[in-house]
Formats: structure tokens, sequence, C-alpha cells
């Protein structure tokens, strides 16, 4: 349950254009505790060593993964909230419909950037997720982590995570 907690947490903080003040103010202080989880993960000694952020505070992360990443896959530039399109474009997604390949240039500055640092809130199963929470970013953000995050399972558990939110997409009609 933890991770789910902490999945949906970083989804929302990445997805920081489809959310207004009262959101970005509880994401700041849901920061400290993604952190503290985070700090766990990266002590556990049999983990492998990723690209992090020295922060996940707004915005020094977004400045963070400017300097490693300041385009997408296309070679768009992020704007200053980290995104390369706006609300209205990501809205007209037809998420469930979409490949990867497709999908993965809405992605987020933080994901481009870390991408196994961000997949490691990911739950250990998607069954449980509720897509109506889920943005077209964070959407997004799996398949950038199912075609380049740097472990084999990470990417692999991404992919598999991808399949089940568009299948649920599907259902709703998105």
């Amino acid at each position: 349950m933890r991770n789910n907690k902490f999945f949906l947490i970083a989804m929302i903080m990445v997805g920081i254009s489809n959310v207004g003040c009262a959101e970005l103010e509880e994401a700041h202080r849901s920061q400290v505790r993604a952190d503290e989880i985070m700090n766990q993960s990266n002590r556990s000694g049999a983990e492998e060593t990723i690209p992090m952020p020295e922060s996940w505070a707004f915005p020094q992360v977004i400045e963070s993964a400017r300097s490693i990443s300041p385009n997408n896959v296309e070679g768009k530039p992020f704007n200053q909230s980290g995104l390369v399109y706006t609300a209205d474009e990501l809205g007209k997604l037809p998420l469930s419909s979409m490949t990867d390949e497709e999908l993965q240039k809405y992605a987020d500055i933080v994901t481009h950037a870390y991408p196994d640092a961000v997949a490691r809130g990911f739950p250990p199963s998607c069954d449980d997720l509720p897509v109506e929470k889920l943005n077209e970013t964070a959407v997004a953000g799996l398949a950038y982590v199912s075609i380049h995050a740097l472990n084999q399972n990470t990417r692999s558990n991404a992919a598999a995570c991808l399949v089940v939110i568009q299948n649920k997409l599907s259902q709703h009609g998105r």
C-alpha cells in the first residue's frame, strides 16, 4: 500500500500542469514523505546505483532534471513546469490506443532525466490503481520508463503496468 501511495504522489508531482495551487501545496507537503521513501530505497545495499535528483521538491527537481534532459525525445524544450505540451493538448490524447513510442514524448522532464528513480515509486502491480486519478503525463511517463529505464526489470514492469492502465482507460473511454 505504501508503494501505491508513493506512486500516486509521484505521478501527481510530475503532472504539474494539470493541478491547481491547493494540489501543488499538498504535493509539496507530500514531497518530504516521498524523499524519505526514496532515501530509504537508496540505502538498500543490494540495489544498483541509479541517477537521482538531490531533492524531489518542486521546483528543484525540475531544474535538476533540466540540467540532464532539457528536451523531450522529439528534441522539443521543456517549459518552466517541466512539460512540452499544454494541458489542452494532453487532454486530447487517445491514451488507451497509443503505442509506448507515441506516448513517451508526452512524459515530463523528471521522468526523462530520472526514469529508474521515478519507477522506484511504481507499485508492484497496477491492477488496483484508480485510472481516473492518473493524468496524461503519468501514463506517458510509464511509456517512457518502459523504453528508457536502465534496468531491464524496471522497463518490463513499466511496460506491464502500461498495458493494465491502457486496458482500464479503454474501459473508461479514454
